[in-house]
């Protein structure tokens, strides 16, 4: 077994591996996660963690919530249309 190092950040669960580690694909590794120990510091509900357990038990909150904002005429109306389209414009430029 060897070991190699990169940092990395973690986004939606993944973690990109650099172009030079790229022969490590479809391969079996063994991962070992070292945090800065200020991030371990900070208090629970600035983490925002939320388990499996609790998105089970609190999901219709959760879509309640993330839904509260729905504004269902503008979404309906032509600015919405206009916006979007400036948008995407922008974004695949």
């Amino acid at each position: 077994m060897y070991a190699i190092e990169f940092e990395a950040d973690i986004q939606n669960g993944m973690i990109e591996i650099p172009i030079e580690y790229q022969d490590l694909n479809l391969k079996h590794v063994k991962i070992i996660a070292l945090l800065d120990d200020s991030e371990m510091l900070k208090p629970l509900e600035e983490k925002r963690l939320f388990t499996y357990e609790y998105i089970k038990d609190h999901w219709r909150e959760l879509i309640m919530t993330g839904l509260s904002n729905y504004d269902e005429d503008y979404y309906k109306s032509g600015q919405y249309k206009e916006d979007r389209g400036a948008y995407l414009m922008e974004k695949y430029k």
